[in-house]
């Protein structure tokens, strides 16, 4: 475990920084010493439960999670598949240099010596490994092997260089390291510019199967933190550097279900190998004589397995051993517990064949969302862009051309083979509906566009014949091929008859604005663009179009920053059953400062967000934590409170 030494001989910026850190512990404890409170002073829960001290991982520290970590299924999956999906694909780094013509142009230096890097050291591999290993308790360490140590002794000097060698020549190599193996931390003092942050770290190698050495007295390594990214268990709070464990806060969950199928394996051991009582009757059995040691001799022979029988004449026999519960039920609720906190769905925790295929496909997709987020809020800042911006400083990596340097995250989501079959049926149906007005149609034709959902061209057309728009049997063959072949959802920007629009829903059943709503001809609520209202529309009055351009890098997250207070509290009512009003969100001061207008910057934001109140993942509530300022957000940005009760008459 990592501990605190300061820096430098000053006991008074000392005093500062120790009261500073007692204050913070304080008042973590008290919060975390209240969860176990039942109200009656006799009785403790945790100690109740059996569960770890609470306050500052009183009795808990890294080295427990570390274990609980290797040994406990549960508490593996909770650090490491997260990390193990956000990694699937590697991410792209992108040298801005000129966004129209990216995907077009050779690649920069920059972007060429990325890839050598991840080549030649594996860089993106170890991404995800100290992605895995700063989950195991507050922090994990990626140590960068320079090419100018020669002994132990060098990883405590700054790095400044490499004699004879540039760029990429200046590496050797990364390597990974939990914080049980992070033994001390020195920390910088108050007023220097390391203030708070890490000096030098001391790493146990006696625990690192790749260290190669015997040797006890070598078995530590100082290392500065010019060497070091040092990477978070997750996104930081009140830290710098440290974060919560990602065990921490279902800690008692793995606990229970450990205890739970431990007890029962050794119940059914028990149970398998159970004992025997015999009570001899002394009025039918001479107790006096050899019965005695007949019935122990029979005994022996029974347990070895050496006679099948027992002789019982006046012997009452009754079974030793206990009843064996089944325990799924406690288990289930554990690990359903745990899908709740993590976000990670249970068929994921327990086995991607469980759960039936609907709901199974629509709790990956917000899986898959949540991960999307991760990469942008904690992948990317924390370990991807770390690790570049690190080289880029220390002249590993050249510089990048364009005025900044982003990632590109290929897409998670894979369609299934439901999914596939769903969208071939769907133009099938397209084909049999447009056969009567377009016989050529037909045979390899249609088998073209089923396949691949593009329109073959028509051979020896010379001339669209007129069609009467006025003639029933037409309108009703536009209607069903636009109902089935156009689709949108919520946060789709569409161009409408009356202008720009952001689409907020697809109604499938019931009358919207005079119009029947159903599952093959849905009804599209926008929200306008120009004015704070909602129109409906039919697929075929809209067309995909993008949004529109703002003057901010991310509006979504300056919506998060700027209700991050006001969310606290809105959680607190959101708890006690406050009703939902306008209002009580805030604006976030840059969008008052941007030359866009504030009701544009909205509904970008809004699009971000999917333009949905909740869907498990990266909507509205997945950012607020608030059904409060949800709402009061979807309200400004609709211009309404009737999507409350539905669009639907």
């Amino acid at each position: 475990m990592s501990t605190n030494t300061q820096h430098g001989e000053q006991p008074d910026a000392g005093d500062i920084a120790l009261r500073a850190n007692a204050v913070i512990d304080g008042l973590r404890w008290s919060l975390a010493n209240e969860l176990g409170d039942s109200g009656h002073e006799a009785r403790d829960w945790y100690d109740t439960f059996g569960w770890p001290n609470r306050g500052n991982n009183a009795d808990w520290d890294a080295d427990n999670y570390y274990a609980l970590y290797l040994r406990n299924a549960y508490a593996y999956a909770v650090v490491a598949q997260k990390p193990k999906t956000t990694w699937k694909h590697e991410p792209e780094v992108r040298d801005r240099v000129d966004q129209e013509e990216d995907a077009q142009r050779e690649p920069t230096d920059f972007e060429k010596k990325i890839t050598k890097l991840d080549r030649e050291h594996d860089l993106w591999h170890y991404a995800h490994r100290v992605d895995r290993m700063a989950g195991i308790g507050r922090h994990g360490l990626l140590v960068i092997d320079y090419a100018d140590t020669n002994g132990p002794g060098d990883f405590e000097d700054e790095f400044t260089g490499v004699e004879n060698a540039s760029g990429l020549d200046m590496i050797n190599g990364y390597r990974v390291y939990p914080e049980p193996m992070i033994e001390d931390i020195e920390w910088g003092e108050p007023g220097s510019d390391r203030w708070g942050k890490p000096v030098k770290y001391q790493i146990d190698l006696g625990d690192d199967a790749d260290a190669g050495t015997q040797d006890e007295q070598n078995t530590t390594l100082t290392v500065h933190h010019s060497r070091v990214v040092d990477v978070p268990a997750r996104v930081l709070d009140d830290g710098e550097t440290r974060a919560r464990p990602r065990q921490e806060p279902v800690l008692n969950n793995i606990l229970d279900i450990e205890k739970t199928l431990g007890s029962t394996a050794e119940l059914s051991y028990r149970a398998a190998d159970y004992g025997l009582n015999v009570n001899l009757d002394p009025e039918k059995v001479d107790t006096s004589g050899d019965a005695m040691d007949m019935m122990e001799e029979d005994l022996q022979n029974w347990y070895h397995g050496l006679q099948p029988f027992l002789r019982t004449k006046g012997a009452d026999v009754n079974r030793l051993g206990g009843e064996v519960k089944d325990p799924t039920g406690i288990v289930d609720n554990n690990v359903r517990a745990l899908s709740t906190q993590t976000g990670i769905p249970q068929r994921v925790l327990e086995g991607a064949s469980l759960g039936e295929l609907a709901s199974a496909e629509k709790d990956e997709r917000q899986y898959l969302g949540m991960i999307a987020e991760r990469q942008r809020q904690y992948a990317e800042p924390y370990i991807a862009r770390a690790v570049i911006q690190h080289h880029l400083d220390d002249g590993v990596l050249p510089d990048y051309e364009g005025k900044w340097f982003d990632f590109i995250w290929p897409d998670l989501t894979e369609m299934s083979e439901q999914e596939e079959a769903d969208v071939m049926s769907t133009r099938s149906e397209v084909v049999t509906n447009l056969q009567t007005a377009v016989p050529e149609l037909r045979g390899e034709r249609a088998e073209e566009f089923v396949e691949s959902g593009e329109f073959p061209e028509r051979e020896g057309a010379t001339a669209n014949t007129p069609l009467d728009e006025d003639d029933p049997r037409v309108q009703e063959s536009f209607q069903q091929f636009t109902g089935n072949a156009a689709r949108y959802e919520a946060g789709d920007w569409v161009d409408t008859p009356d202008g720009k629009g952001l689409v907020d829903d697809a109604v499938q059943e019931g009358t919207v604005d005079g119009m029947e709503a159903s599952s093959d001809s849905p009804v599209y609520a926008v929200i306008m663009l120009d004015e704070a209202t909602v129109n409906f529309y039919r697929a075929g009055d809209l067309e995909a179009t993008e949004g529109p351009d703002v003057d901010l890098e991310d509006p979504a997250d300056d919506v998060v920053e700027a209700n991050s207070t006001t969310g606290t509290l809105a959680g607190w009512l959101d708890i006690l059953g406050a009703d939902l009003t306008a209002n009580d969100w805030s604006m976030p001061p840059s969008w008052r400062k941007a030359e866009t207008p504030a009701r544009v910057i909205l509904l970008d934001a809004w699009s971000s967000m999917g333009a949905q109140f909740d869907c498990g993942g990266a909507c509205c509530m997945g950012e607020l934590k608030s059904e409060r300022l949800c709402g009061a957000l979807k309200d400004e940005a609709l211009g309404t409170e009737a999507w409350r009760g539905g669009w639907a008459d």
